[in-house]
């Protein structure tokens, strides 16, 4: 990768088991119709998140029977200006809905479907593929509510989600 790309770091909770298969041949693309950002490699921002995601990936192996060790990757999230929207900044926010707008107007003139959408992560995961494919952004970041704590305190987590291996670099790994 380039010098004269931005670099920012991310975090993927996930099993041991599967590291020795993400470093050898990378991540592989989460593709359900409701993820948070898209179809991609999730990663979080902070350390402690992808903790807490990597422990409840254990806690749903082991109700199947198997014993696995809580793992987190750390990465170099690499990317030229244009391949990147933070969905936390207006501006950003901004141009992801005029992207979205325009790919959405070419969809009415080619009088293609849009389909019916269950949810507004549906949605927003239908349009961010359309972003990933028809446009330069490749990376898109924006903070998601995930739930309550106890005291019924709202949790935030930052999310990136990444288009592709071509954006990423293993800088480390550990089991937590």
């Amino acid at each position: 990768m380039a010098d004269s790309y931005n670099t920012f770091e991310g975090y993927h909770g996930t099993l041991q088991a599967q590291f020795k298969s993400i470093n050898r041949e990378g991540f592989h693309l989460s593709t359900k119709v409701n993820e948070w950002l898209g179809p991609g490699i999730y990663f979080f921002a902070e350390y402690e998140n992808a903790v807490w995601w990597a422990q409840n990936q254990v806690r749903k192996a082991s109700k199947n029977g198997k014993v696995q060790k809580p793992f987190v990757i750390r990465v170099a999230i690499r990317y030229k200006d244009d391949q990147y929207l933070d969905l936390d900044l207006h501006s950003d926010r901004q141009q992801y809905e005029q992207l979205v707008a325009k790919l959405e107007l070419k969809l009415k003139e080619q009088k293609k479907k849009i389909p019916t959408f269950n949810s507004n992560a549906h949605r927003r995961c239908f349009y961010s593929k359309l972003l990933f494919r028809s446009t330069s952004v490749k990376i898109l970041s924006c903070t998601l509510f995930t739930g309550y704590d106890d005291f019924g305190v709202p949790y935030n987590r930052r999310q990136h989600c990444v288009a592709g291996n071509d954006y990423i670099e293993i800088l480390s790994g550990e089991v937590v």
